[in-house]
C-alpha cells in the first residue's frame, strides 16, 4: 500500500489536507510525499475520484511502500 491510502484515510475522517500532511511527515519523515501531492490527492477524493491509482504525472518517488 502506498501513502494514498492513509491519505484517504485521513480524508474520510474529516481530517485536513494540512493536518494529514502534518501526519504523513511525523510518520514518513523525509520519505513523506510532498504537501502539494497531499493536496491533490484531496482534490480528486472531493471531487469523488477515491480511486488510489497514481495521478496521472506522479512521479513514483511520490508513492513509497507502506511498512508499519
Amino acid at each position: 500500500m502506498d501513502q494514498g491510502i492513509n491519505i484517504l484515510l485521513c480524508f474520510k475522517l474529516g481530517k485536513s489536507a494540512k493536518e494529514t500532511y502534518g501526519m504523513l511527515k511525523e510518520v514518513y519523515k523525509d520519505e513523506a510525499i510532498t504537501s502539494k501531492n497531499v493536496y491533490e490527492w484531496f482534490k480528486r477524493f472531493r471531487e469523488g475520484q477515491t480511486s488510489l491509482e497514481k495521478p496521472r504525472g506522479h512521479k513514483d518517488s511520490a508513492h513509497r511502500i507502506l511498512r508499519l
